[in-house]
């Protein structure tokens, strides 16, 4: 499991970004650990990358939404 920090910098993405992510429903909430900080798995830094290479390739937030919808991650 992986802090908010240490998820936010292997994703190359800012912990701002994470949060403002889960608040729209492009990262599902992520398991809190006993001191109730948020905990991200692998499965979700695979999601944060196809985020970024959608986001490269010139999707929006909406687009992007929808096509992670229709993946595994």
């Amino acid at each position: 499991m992986l802090s908010v920090g240490r998820f936010a910098k292997m994703a190359k993405v800012s912990a701002r970004t994470i949060r403002y992510y889960e608040s729209i429903g492009l990262l599902p909430s992520p398991s809190r650990g006993e001191n109730n900080y948020r905990c991200y798995n692998h499965q979700l830094l695979e999601r944060m990358t196809r985020i970024r290479d959608l986001q490269s390739l010139g999707f929006g937030l909406e687009e992007i939404k929808t096509i992670i919808s229709f993946s595994s991650f």
